[in-house]
């Protein structure tokens, strides 16, 4: 796999990640 390839793979991870844990803090501020 070419570096640039995974690079983009861990930016295109990280922020589904993001962003899931975003919707988290949103939830729990629901929540309180």
């Amino acid at each position: 796999m070419l570096l640039i390839e995974k690079y983009l793979m861990n930016i295109k991870e990280y922020k589904e990640k993001n962003r899931i844990f975003i919707d988290n803090k949103t939830l729990n501020k629901l929540i309180k």
